[in-house]
């Protein structure tokens, strides 16, 4: 026992003097990283921003970090923007999932909130371009059981058309994420005065009006999901 004691006082001794020797060289433990930054702290030992510790300066850093991402994204092998046809960013190569429900929607909620910050006319350029895209690749036909309502997704991934649900199939829509971007182009056109976008909100609203029924805390007042061309109801709440 007395053997293993000596050894271990020892062992102790010499990780001891290893420390105090590195220490002295200017070597130190790795600092704590949250995701991608070296936390710092103020003096009560609180988090506060990698960029700056003041608040409104770190914001104002990171929201226009994010929007230089998005404005200056890669474009697919078709040609169009990564974001108009993914849902999940991958570098390199691409991610096999196409558009996700709201995510074009809520870009442009997004970039209004945006542009009312910074007054950068450049995004509401690129809010043109989304809504005009959308537009032109994305609402099911006239002639449809349910028409003029946007798709929510690219059912082949670089067709650069939204012709589906991404569970539900082909031809397939879900009548809110719809009525969530008509929303948005009103907003658009108040912005812009292009009555484009007033048109085809209206068009959205036209069809939702005429497809409503009695709802209750079970049934919903439009499916969730649903066949534009035939009607057929995939799933509902």
């Amino acid at each position: 026992m007395a053997i293993i004691r000596r050894r271990r006082i020892i062992l102790a001794a010499s990780l001891a003097a290893l420390l105090a020797m590195l220490v002295s060289r200017g070597f130190s433990a790795p600092q704590e990283q949250l995701v991608y930054h070296p936390i710092k702290t103020d003096a009560g030992g609180k988090i506060v921003p990698w960029y700056s510790p003041d608040p409104g300066e770190a914001y104002n850093a990171m929201i226009l970090k994010i929007w230089h991402f998005w404005k200056n994204m890669k474009s697919c092998p078709n040609g169009v923007k990564y974001y108009l046809q993914h849902q999940v960013w991958d570098d390199p190569g691409e991610d096999p999932r196409g558009l996700g429900g709201d995510q074009l929607a809520m870009a442009l909620s997004s970039w209004n909130l945006l542009y009312a910050y910074t007054g950068d006319r450049s995004i509401v350029e690129n809010m043109q371009f989304i809504a005009d895209y959308y537009i032109a690749h994305g609402l099911s036909k006239p002639t449809a059981l349910w028409p003029n309502l946007f798709y929510p997704y690219n059912m082949e991934l670089h067709s650069g058309v939204y012709d589906g649900d991404m569970r539900a199939g082909k031809n397939v829509l879900q009548p809110d994420k719809a009525a969530s971007l008509a929303a948005e182009l009103i907003t658009l056109y108040k912005i812009t005065g292009n009555a484009k976008y007033l048109q085809t909100a209206v068009a959205v609203a036209d069809t939702l009006a005429k497809k409503i029924t009695p709802g209750d805390q079970d049934h919903p007042p439009w499916p969730y999901r649903v066949n534009a061309e035939t009607g057929e109801v995939k799933f509902s709440y």
